[in-house]
């Protein structure tokens, strides 16, 4: 077998030849290794962008389902404030249907946590990144404000058996009705503008859903149908 040794380098002009063979070969392998860390980045980008597209769009469409059923909130608080009125006098209630509740869709926030954890969102621009985490943001009030909703006209539930309410269960139904109220005009600025300050602000340029009624479900339909009966109704 033949053994090749290496030659010596005769001067320093092949030894500078040979170095800039070796670094030469060195910046491409790097220069190859990052263009492929960037076309995957960007295969990857381009997917969780997609995900994250049609996740924004479930965040837009459930803060629309709530705003859409607004005049059945405002119609059924009116009518609390009738009942605690009559009640007050001493008038028949003349409840002849039931309460109803509030309520809205919920979306899936498993693809931000999933671009987090795979670091997709590393890889945007910084502005795309903000434009994602402000819709993100605005939806979580949303929900925390929704919960808190939800929770009142539970309570406020118990005008369904109105006749068996005592003293003590009027002073919770009036407490309730106020905070309902307070709840109520809150979502009902930031839910039906998209003006400067907004929950809905940051989905100025999302694309509406086609639909996001949800009043064919029982409890929107009975909190859109009528609760009370005497004089007005």
């Amino acid at each position: 077998m033949d053994i090749h040794r290496p030659k010596p380098w005769h001067g320093l002009r092949e030894f500078l030849k040979e170095y800039g063979i070796i670094v030469l070969g060195v910046l491409t392998a790097i220069g190859l290794e990052q263009m492929v860390e960037q076309l995957h980045w960007r295969h990857v980008v381009h997917q969780h962008r997609e995900a994250l597209d049609s996740s924004v769009s479930d965040l837009y469409l459930a803060m629309l389902s709530r705003a859409d059923m607004q005049d059945c909130v405002d119609r059924r608080l009116g009518d609390i404030a009738t009942i605690l009125a009559r009640h007050d006098a001493g008038q028949p209630l003349s409840v002849v249907g039931p309460l109803g509740t509030p309520t809205a869709s919920v979306a899936d926030l498993g693809v931000f946590d999933m671009s987090l954890a795979d670091q997709a969102f590393s890889h945007m621009p910084f502005e795309e990144q903000t434009g994602y985490f402000s819709k993100l943001g605005s939806y979580k009030v949303f929900v925390q404000v929704m919960t808190s909703e939800r929770e009142v006209w539970r309570e406020l539930g118990r005008l369904n058996h109105a006749r068996a309410l005592t003293a003590e269960d009027w002073s919770v139904v009036r407490a309730n009705y106020e905070q309902a109220a307070d709840l109520n005009a809150l979502l009902k600025t930031d839910l039906t503008t998209q003006g400067s300050g907004t929950w809905l602000t940051p989905f100025k340029d999302t694309p509406k859903p086609k639909d996001y009624s949800l009043r064919a479900l029982p409890r929107v339909k009975t909190l859109c149908s009528p609760m009370l009966g005497g004089a007005g109704r």
